[in-house]
This record gives C-alpha cells, sequence and structure tokens, in this order.
C-alpha cells in the first residue's frame, strides 16, 4: 500500500520503518507533526538529516490544540495531496494493549488506514532486534524519575539494553520507553546510505527531563572514524 510514515526520530519509527518495507509497503515519505514548542529530544533538523540518509523526502507539518483536530487536518492533506492509502506509525502499545489508540480514529475519521507493525512487540525482542538488524541509536532525553544525567548521550548497545530490560523487569517502567521514559535518535542503519555524527555540549535539565544541549548533527560517510573525546 502507498504509504507515509509518521516519524519521530526514534528507534521505533526506524523498526516500524524496517517492518513495513517487509510487509511491500511503498513509503513515499516521512511525515513529522510537531507543535509550537521545540523538541526536548532533538529537532526537526536532525530528523531532516534522516529522511535524507534514507534517501526519502522528510515533510514537517504543525499541528496545533485540539491535537485530536489538528493530527487530523494534517493527515488529510497528506491523504488528498499524495493519495496514500495508509499512515504507519511506530507505536508500540503498553504491555497489556489495552488503552485507546486515539490516532485509530483520526485516521477513521478521514478513510485513512492505520498500520502499527510494532503494536504489542515483547520489549526485549524489540530491543535485541535493534542489535540483530545493526540499528544505532542514542538516548538523547530521559525522564528525571528514572534516570541520572549519566544516560544522556548513551548509545542504545547491549549493555545498555539489558540495563533498560532489567529495570523493565522491576515493574512500572517500559523497558523501550513507551511511556516517556526515555528518547531515542537513530544514527546510523544498513538502510542509511550515511551516518549521523552528533557532537554536544553537555545536558540540561526542564520539566522533569534531561537533555542534550546545543546539539549538532552532521551526515558522514560511513568510514569516517570519529573520536569520542572530541564529541
Amino acid at each position: 500500500m502507498k504509504a507515509v510514515l509518521l516519524w519521530s526520530g526514534g528507534k521505533d519509527s526506524y523498526m516500524a520503518y524496517r517492518q513495513a518495507k517487509q510487509q511491500d509497503h511503498e513509503i513515499i515519505c516521512l511525515a513529522t507533526f510537531a507543535g509550537d514548542a521545540p523538541f526536548k529530544c532533538h529537532d526537526l533538523r536532525e530528523i531532516m538529516l534522516q529522511s535524507r540518509a534514507l534517501r526519502l523526502p522528510g515533510l514537517v507539518r504543525r499541528v496545533k490544540e485540539p491535537y485530536f483536530n489538528g493530527y487530523k487536518n494534517a493527515l488529510r492533506e497528506l491523504l488528498e495531496s499524495l493519495e496514500i492509502e495508509c499512515a504507519i506509525t511506530g507505536d508500540i502499545g503498553t504491555p497489556d494493549n489495552n488503552h485507546e489508540n486515539w490516532m485509530e480514529e483520526v485516521c477513521c475519521d478521514i478513510g485513512l488506514k492505520l498500520i502499527k507493525p510494532l503494536f504489542g512487540i515483547d520489549r526485549k525482542q524489540h530491543l535485541k532486534d535493534l542489535l540483530k538488524y545493526n540499528v544505532s541509536a542514542i538516548i538523547t532525553c530521559v525522564s528525571k524519575e528514572w534516570f541520572g544525567p549519566e544516560w544522556v548521550g548513551r548509545s542504545l548497545d547491549s549493555d545498555c539494553i539489558e540495563e533498560l530490560l532489567a529495570m523493565g523487569e522491576k515493574g512500572g517502567f517500559d523497558a523501550c520507553g513507551e511511556d516517556g521514559e526515555y528518547h531515542t535518535f537513530v544514527v546510523d542503519s544498513d538502510e542509511f546510505i550515511k551516518k549521523i555524527i552528533v557532537s554536544w555540549s553537555g545536558i540540561s535539565e526542564a520539566n522533569g527531563l534531561w537533555y542534550m544541549k546545543s546539539k549538532d548533527f552532521a551526515l558522514a560517510p560511513k568510514n569516517l572514524v570519529v573520536c569520542k573525546d572530541l564529541q
């Protein structure tokens, strides 16, 4: 099906992209919906680098409150201008999958099919799949309720994933960050034609979050070696 992928830049968006391609959906663009407040985890310029790395158009649509109507209007515009048949999201759902997904109602109202290829996936399997498929991602923003500032900037490698899974086993914590515990940004994968280099000058805090300060992201050849001490 001809599809638009709702893209946030994180690991779930990327894995939804990968799964949708395997299901033979024709992804024609990545669409990011943004409100008036800037993203704390990463900004729109960085997300556009990902679209370039994936060789797909990246579209940004501003949405205002009430967000139900804002998303519906933005999706209707994409439906009419791009003649898409479905929207794809990286939503993985809560562990019991009993929550109401308002995006389904948004899409239903405008006659657009919603596809959630990751919905209900096992948390351990999902995180392990990142390693299996050579997805490189960094943690850009964390909730102070669960993490200290030292987690900001960590690579989502095997050690990090094991720590997240251990935290998830204690209860009340989603190992995949579905409840906003943390946010990630994909910097490389087998599908990227270039990788993304990240430089940052420190860590800021606001509204119960630790997040990267003064970020600078750039595309670079995959064989470029970067000294971590300079990041």
